[in-house]
């Protein structure tokens, strides 16, 4: 699941991109959202409806990107079929890949029917801080590794989307069971 390599060529673009005023006014709280939905990931999820999403495959795993306008926040989504695998080992894996520790012990939360680990870290990339949500979860024998994240000093203004995306994380009805 080689996520960390994966990623690099869009957290570049996290990374290279000022504009936390700006992603404050568009996710202000009147600002529109959409639902959208991957097939391939068996997920849907909340977005500010100007952001940016395109539908990749992994190392065969399908996964869902998403972009907001200024590249201030970045959320990928994979999921793959692996009924055996536990959350625990799933998050550890996960963690590995990425290169970061959690900042604290996970908490166990169920999203709209997924069962999940959420965990929030900070690491150094390439000489900058990012914080991100990272989020392990289940359904059926459907696993999902996801992860949002933003530059380590836009976190607490950004904090309030990356969650309300979090907590939006839902399997398309149709899946799994």
């Amino acid at each position: 699941m080689r996520l960390h390599l994966v990623a690099s060529t869009i957290l570049v673009l996290v990374l290279a991109i000022p504009g936390a005023f700006a992603q404050r006014q568009a996710q202000g709280p009147g600002a529109q959202w959409r639902m959208v939905e991957s097939k391939e990931v068996n997920l849907r999820l909340r977005l500010p409806a100007q952001w940016q999403t395109k539908a990749v495959t992994r190392d065969g795993r399908p996964c869902l990107e998403a972009l907001s306008p200024r590249s201030t926040i970045y959320v990928d989504a994979c999921s793959f079929r692996d009924g055996d695998l536990t959350l625990d080992d799933l998050l550890d894996r996960t963690l590995d890949d990425l290169g970061v520790d959690l900042d604290d012990d996970p908490s166990e939360e169920h999203l709209n029917g997924l069962d999940a680990l959420v965990g929030e870290a900070t690491t150094d990339f390439y000489g900058r801080q990012l914080g991100m949500f990272i989020v392990v979860a289940s359904y059926g024998d459907i696993r999902y590794a996801i992860y949002v994240m933003t530059k380590a000093d836009l976190f607490d203004a950004n904090a309030r989307t990356m969650n309300r995306i979090v907590d939006s994380l839902a399997p398309l009805a149709t899946a799994g069971k």
